[in-house]
């Protein structure tokens, strides 16, 4: 986790001067050769181009600064309508919407929940409301946390 950290850190002036938020960075692959995806959002949206235009700026920062040690593909993308959350903060604004939470260990024999998002805790902390029941989850304790549309 260190590693993430550390390019979302080195990267947030960068995406920030271009008018943008850093929603999240996610490293996947295996020892070889690796995916970096980070995910931006703005006020008014994410289009192509500014994907195009971050991706310029944050390659070359990776290049210089070189945290990967590794050959890697870099993909920067919206968080899109179905967004995944990436720090329990994120969540503050959804209040009221419906979340799906996949949990790393099973509560009451339930791994995945559906509901809405009723309240958000600054300790990390949310509360879902699932067919009529109140459930609490630590962000934490979730391995995904995804927004589900209202289309």
């Amino acid at each position: 986790m260190q590693l993430i950290e550390q390019i979302e850190s080195g990267i947030r002036v960068a995406v920030e001067a271009l008018g943008f938020d850093v929603w999240g960075v996610e490293l996947v692959g295996g020892r070889g050769f690796k995916t970096l995806r980070i995910y931006i959002d703005g006020p008014d949206g994410v289009h192509v181009e500014d994907c195009a235009r971050v991706s310029a700026d944050v390659g070359a920062i990776l290049d210089v600064e070189d945290w990967l040690q590794v050959e890697y593909n870099l993909e920067v993308s919206s968080p899109g309508l179905d967004r995944f959350f990436f720090h329990c903060s994120q969540l503050v604004p959804y209040v009221g919407q419906e979340l799906s939470v996949k949990l790393k260990r099973p509560v009451e024999g339930r791994s995945r929940f559906i509901g809405e998002l009723v309240r958000v805790e600054e300790d990390g902390v949310f509360e879902l409301l699932d067919e009529g029941q109140a459930h609490r989850f630590a962000f934490d304790d979730a391995v995904k946390v995804r927004l589900i549309p209202d289309y």
